[in-house]
């Protein structure tokens, strides 16, 4: 299969998806400051929705083919990087003089620019790897449980590398080096549990997609077929 196959199709599910990427891109590097201790792991406010920024594209990878997949990752990235951009010039402006709260805004807005910054690098850099990997995955193994396996393998390899994105940031924010690989174990561990659980559900969601949307339009890109065929039992 032609890995640049010209017959991409946009249709609503698509527009959804390439939405919710873009939600989840920006709403992640806003609240990757906060900090969130579960039992024994520590783990950011971004990492909860970050998990699910793999899931997506692997799915749209599976649905509509590397080339859209790729396409859309593409357009996220650049859109992020116009907001930080825009929130870095804004800083630079002048202040009023009865505006009392600058230095706290400013201190803030420059934390999630350099977290933004850095996670957008990591998140094009990781789910090009992601989409890529898939790709190539799905177009050797033909049933529904090396699909499993297939996403597994792409989002793992794109989460410890994300991760490794963020040690900088880890630095920054932690006072020894113990904390910095605890963190660094949580974030990993935390996104692969969140992973193999929305794994479960991409063969069904792909299946009603398949069979109740636009099946016709959707036949024309990637290895949809296998997959239906899998499901079916075919």
């Amino acid at each position: 299969m032609d890995i640049n196959q010209k017959n991409i199709i946009y249709d609503k599910w698509l527009v959804f998806f390439s939405l919710s990427l873009f939600s989840i891109l920006s709403a992640s590097s806003l609240v990757g400051q906060k900090p969130i201790k579960i039992y024994f792991l520590v783990i950011s406010s971004g990492t909860l929705l970050f998990s699910f920024a793999y899931w997506i594209v692997a799915l749209i990878t599976i649905l509509y083919g590397y080339k859209a997949a790729r396409n859309i990752i593409n357009i996220t990235t650049l859109c992020d990087f116009f907001i930080t951009g825009i929130i870095y010039f804004s800083l630079q402006l002048p202040n009023p003089e009865f505006w009392n709260d600058h230095e706290a805004y400013s201190l803030v807005m420059n934390k999630i620019i350099y977290i933004s910054f850095i996670s957008t690098v990591s998140y094009y850099v990781c789910e090009m790897l992601n989409a890529t990997i898939l790709f190539y995955l799905c177009n050797k193994f033909y049933n529904v449980i090396n699909l499993y396996y297939c996403v597994f393998i792409s989002t793992s390899i794109a989460i410890i590398l994300d991760t490794s994105f963020m040690i900088p940031v880890m630095l920054k924010s932690s006072q020894t080096t113990l904390l910095v690989i605890q963190k660094f174990i949580s974030i990993i561990m935390s996104k692969l549990f969140f992973e193999c659980c929305l794994i479960l559900l991409l063969p069904y969601l792909c299946y009603y997609i398949i069979n109740n949307i636009n099946a016709k339009n959707i036949k024309k890109c990637s290895s949809v077929f296998w997959l239906q065929e899998a499901l079916d039992g075919k």
